[in-house]
This record gives structure tokens, C-alpha cells and sequence, in this order.
């Protein structure tokens, strides 16, 4: 589920997270939310903790399409994240444009780096899938 800025400066939304997720086991849990890079934007304080809460709910949290918009390094190791999405943009033009190749040979040595799993949007080539 896509998450945005907004949702999370919603004050109740933790609390209908862990309504909607009451049942299930923190190992079980059936949701992983995605949310956009316009979080390094504005209240980081706020968001971190937010999503610490989401997270010891057994959420996983990926930032989607990294690297197109705000990411910040340093505001990166500050979030308790799972996942990194690579854009799609950049994965379309891995194997013929070096310049998208080395950004997802980067964003790849930087998760991997930070124990982070990666998800790469829009590979449709068996080529695409060997590259990453």
C-alpha cells in the first residue's frame, strides 16, 4: 500500500493500523506499506517515530521510486525501512543507458550495504533481470 506524507501526519493513523492488523501475528502480517520520499521533506521526527510504531507492528516499510525525488543519505539510515524500490525509469534503461545502469548498481551496493532489501519496479526483460 502506497503511503504519502499526508497519510502519516494523520494522528490517527497508527491507531487504524492497528486496528486493521489486531488479529494477525507480527510475523504474519499481511501488509507492507510503501512510503514516497517527500517524508525527508518536512517533521522527520514525527514520521520516524510513526513508522518505528508501524513497524513494531510487523509492517514492512519500503521507500518507493528511491532516488527521484528527495532522498537524502542521511535522512536514509535515520528511517526504520526494509525495502528500497528502484524506479522504474532507471531498471527500463539498465542494460542500454550507463548513466541508469550505474545509478541501479548504486542504489543496489547501498541497500545491500545497509542490510536492506531491494525491489526493483517494472523489470520486464529477461535482460533487465540479469543486469540487477
Amino acid at each position: 500500500m502506497n503511503v504519502s506524507a499526508l497519510h502519516l501526519r494523520q494522528a490517527a493513523f497508527t491507531q487504524i493500523q492497528k486496528e486493521y492488523l489486531k488479529d494477525c501475528p507480527p510475523k504474519d502480517t499481511p501488509l507492507d506499506l510503501e512510503i514516497t520520499e517527500s517524508l525527508f521533506m518536512d517533521d522527520m521526527d514525527t514520521h520516524i517515530q510513526r513508522l518505528r510504531e508501524i513497524r513494531g507492528l510487523g509492517v514492512h516499510l519500503a521507500i518507493d521510486d528511491f532516488g527521484t525525488a528527495y532522498s537524502s543519505l542521511a535522512s536514509l539510515k535515520r528511517f526504520p525501512i526494509d525495502y528500497l524500490r528502484i524506479d522504474q525509469g532507471f531498471v527500463r534503461e539498465a542494460t542500454s543507458a550507463p548513466d541508469a545502469a550505474a545509478i541501479c548498481t548504486a542504489i543496489l551496493d547501498l541497500a545491500h550495504n545497509l542490510k536492506l532489501k531491494v525491489i526493483a519496479e517494472g523489470v520486464e526483460t529477461a535482460a533487465q533481470m540479469g543486469y540487477l
